[in-house]
């Protein structure tokens, strides 16, 4: 069948979670989805999981390589993907179940080259959902869809958290425009997604929370920071040299600005 979704996951020791992120993948109400999950070099019981959801569901598609980060998990997956749309999510997460056919309704109503969404918070010890509404700065965003940056007074890079997990990328779009995750332990994330969205000409968002992004994992990516703490430094610096080559720096500076202080604080 045609695949209208392509689920990119990097995946790295998380037999705790996966379950539950792959439950909420697999009974998306879009069936016409594929799976791809990267495994990153697990060395817990992660990798015999995804076998066997590979093995119950077609859609699901298992990769392997050595460790070498989620981002270049992402990029190895996205070479696989064939969807019309492509996303990128994290495996420790879990979403709802309209999520992927909501956003690819939403993309082909507008032609969109990107789909924004809102997600809140789970927090895996209280086991409570709390509201995020960083993730999706609706107020700064204008309200005629699809828009691009040429819209939003230079703000549109603050609009959103640079996450890459409440957005759905136009598979062709992406080809396109050329633009790879980083290879950092973290922040690999900031350049593809903060470069994607100045470059798209059609932007589009469903005003839905539909991710629930999880905190308070003892071994996730966020509390490995200390060590490598100048990561997210060398990528703001790549997306500020590849938004003036494309001639759109001035244009977009201050949700830049924006953007950037809140990474460093």
């Amino acid at each position: 069948c045609n695949v209208k979704v392509s689920v990119v996951m990097p995946v790295y020791n998380v037999e705790n979670y996966i379950e539950e992120c792959l439950d909420s993948l697999i009974s998306q109400t879009l069936k016409e989805i594929e799976i791809i999950c990267v495994d990153d070099g697990s060395t817990d019981g992660t990798l015999n999981l995804l076998y066997k959801y590979e093995k119950s569901d077609t859609r699901v598609k298992v990769i392997q390589q050595q460790n070498q980060y989620a981002g270049v998990a992402r990029n190895n997956g996205m070479k696989h993907a064939v969807g019309e749309y492509i996303l990128f999510l994290d495996s420790d997460d879990f979403f709802e179940r309209t999520m992927l056919e909501k956003m690819y309704n939403e993309a082909k109503r507008t032609e969109a080259d990107l789909v924004l969404c809102g997600g809140q918070i789970f927090d895996d010890t209280t086991k409570e959902t709390k509201p995020a509404p960083w993730f999706l700065k609706t107020k700064i965003l204008p309200k005629d869809l699809p828009f691009s940056y040429r819209d939003t007074d230079g703000q549109l890079l603050n609009a959103i958290s640079p996450a890459p997990w409440t957005k759905m990328f136009r598979n062709e779009f992406v080809e396109k425009s050329g633009i790879q995750f980083q290879p950092f332990q973290n922040s690999n994330d900031v350049y593809f997604t903060l470069t994607a969205l100045a470059a798209a000409e059609k932007i589009t968002c469903v005003e839905e929370d539909l991710v629930f992004y999880r905190v308070g994992a003892a071994e996730s990516l966020q509390g490995s920071k200390k060590f490598s703490p100048v990561c997210f430094l060398e990528a703001y610096c790549a997306v500020y040299e590849e938004l003036n080559r494309r001639g759109i720096y001035e244009e977009v500076e201050e949700g830049f600005l924006n953007v950037l202080l809140s990474g460093c604080a």
